[in-house]
């Protein structure tokens, strides 16, 4: 979670750097172009986190060691193929080394009251709350800005001056719209504000309404320009990208951006409709002197902020300022432009470091255009106890996944599927490793081609090297697989043959040993007929009578009779 949470606030620096390029493009485009750009990228920030989560992730390795290429980009099979065996080697290093990783003391600690247990157990947990307490804290005061437009709404009155009456009528129709807004007056508001998209609603407060009759067609005109352009909902997703990436000092700047962009944008819309650039340059400059509680934070108002004021005048006097309205087609293609952009972004996962992992695409794709070798690896027969070599040869694993057992159990990725794993998983967890298979093949003949799941049955029920040329030493040399199997899982041990052989019944088959096992014919049970003179019984008799429960008692009854 930590990982993702890292790499989240990593993409939302690159979707922020993006924005900011693409307005440098658009430098000399219309305020209205770079405003719908701006908000475009807004909505991909705000984006990245379910799309982090529900799109298919891309991984891409580091360059390696060599400066040459190490980038390999991954499905998202491959990845759960990668996960599961990091996982695996994981879980066997946890095994094999937790003695020394206790005992072990980090060199240097600068606190030692807290221990890298309680670092790993609590760092996350802190910095989400270090995260998560500014974020909702910001969103609680978007919260309490909206609520607080409620309250001024509910509380205002409707305006009855035939003045802004008709300055909101002729504004109307201007700009063609038909949906109609609200114009109220409240004692709530220093200057002139607007919100609302379903149902606008313009408020104004008294004194601008007493004083400033002659400006009231160019104020309405303002806000209505915010209401048509739908500024109050670019404001809130503005607002919203700011509190979930307040720790991004490049998403600032965009909201600083383009809560500038969107009032020049308005001033353009009223400049477009006929107003007068001297007169509304001066309205701009009366309105500053108003300011607005920050209880309508959530609002948008016609005074300009004191270090955009020069810059808004400036703009609304210039002669040759672009002034063109974004046109629909042109906001649905920067708005997908952005988000094919942001797409990719979400997607990727870069590591910091390239992990020694299996081959994988570009492995892939070239082991399966090689040439095969002429002949796979030569099987090794197994020598007699006698002539074993001091050291084990390489032993060629043929399992029937194609899987090389190694001593991290490394997979052939190219042939992996998920059976292939729970395989993978098992021998780690059961400990076959390649020395176990060397083990196996030079004690007995004919196990140096043994399948993964042979050994990791052969693993599970005891098998080893000792146990094996015991066997064979016993004149058991010949045996299948699943008959050693079957052997140790029953108890035939050597033991148990020198016993049966002493008793009477030396050089016994294997069947004929398995089946006195199974059936409980055991050395004592043999001797005790012979010594009352039944030495001519074979294996089958003696088989026999143990199913029915016959013994000697029976037999000596039988002949007092």
């Amino acid at each position: 979670m930590m990982l993702w949470a890292l790499e989240l606030a990593v993409k939302s620096v690159v979707v922020a750097a993006l924005v900011m390029f693409v307005l440098w493009l658009l430098r000399m485009r219309s305020a209205a172009d770079r405003s719908f750009m701006v908000h475009s990228g807004f909505v991909a920030l705000l984006l990245l986190v379910p799309a982090s989560l529900l799109l298919p992730g891309l991984s891409v390795m580091p360059l390696s060691e060599g400066g040459a290429s190490g980038a390999a980009v991954l499905t998202e099979e491959d990845r759960q193929i990668r996960d599961l065996v990091t996982e695996v080697d994981l879980l066997g290093a946890g095994q094999t080394a937790s003695g020394a990783t206790d005992s072990a003391e980090p060199a240097g600690r600068m606190l030692p009251f807290l221990s890298e247990e309680i670092i790993a157990a609590w760092g996350p947990q802190l910095l989400l709350v270090v995260y998560v307490i500014p974020a909702a804290l910001m969103l609680l005061m978007i919260l309490f800005n909206l609520t607080g437009l409620v309250r001024i709404r509910q509380s205002s009155d409707v305006v009855q001056s035939p003045e802004w009456l008709s300055a909101l009528a002729k504004a109307q129709a201007d700009f063609h719209f038909r949906e109609g807004a609200a114009l109220l007056i409240s004692d709530k508001v220093s200057s002139p504000i607007s919100w609302g998209f379903i149902r606008p609603v313009i408020v104004i407060d008294r004194q601008t309404a007493d004083a400033s009759s002659d400006q009231a067609a160019g104020i309405i005109s303002h806000e209505l320009a915010h209401v048509i352009r739908g500024d109050w909902l670019k404001l809130l997703v503005s607002r919203a990208a700011v509190a979930v990436f307040w720790f991004n000092p490049l998403v600032w700047h965009l909201a600083r951006a383009a809560h500038q962009l969107r009032e020049e944008a308005t001033d353009d819309a009223v400049l477009m409709n006929g107003a007068s650039r001297t007169g509304y340059a001066k309205l701009l400059v009366d309105a500053v002197r108003h300011d607005n509680s920050h209880e309508v934070a959530a609002a948008h108002g016609v005074a300009a902020g004191k270090n955009s004021l020069r810059q808004r005048v400036e703009r609304v006097l210039d002669e040759n300022a672009r002034r063109q309205a974004m046109t629909l087609p042109a906001g649905i293609g920067a708005l997908c432009l952005m988000l094919l952009f942001a797409a990719p972004v979400a997607a990727l996962t870069v590591q910091a470091e390239a992990p020694d992992y299996p081959p994988l695409l570009a492995e892939r794709t070239a082991a399966a255009e090689a040439p095969l070798p002429a002949s796979g690896p030569t099987p090794v027969s197994a020598p007699t106890p006698a002539t074993r070599p001091e050291s084990a040869p390489e032993v060629a694993v043929i399992p029937d996944v194609s899987v090389r057992i190694e001593s991290a159990v490394a997979p052939d990725i190219a042939r992996l599927h998920s059976r292939d794993i729970d395989q993978l998983v098992e021998a780690k967890i059961h400990g076959v490793t390649q020395e176990y298979a060397e083990e196996i093949a030079t004690a007995y003949p004919g196990l140096d081609a043994l399948s993964l799941d042979q050994l990791i049955e052969f693993r599970i029920h005891g098998i080893d090297a000792d146990w094996l040329r015991g066997l064979q030493g016993a004149g058991f040399g010949t045996l299948q697989p699943h008959k050693l199997v079957e052997a140790r899982i029953h108890g035939i041990s050597v033991a148990y043959t020198e016993e049966i052989a002493a008793a009477g019944f030396p050089g016994l088959a294997f069947e004929d040993l398995l089946e006195f096992r199974i059936m409980g014919v055991t050395p004592d049970y043999i001797r005790s007929f012979r010594e009352v003179g039944y030495d001519d019984l074979d294996a089958d008799d003696l088989i026999e009578m143990r199913v029915h429960g016959v013994d000697v008692r029976d037999l000596e009854k039988l002949s007092n009779r």
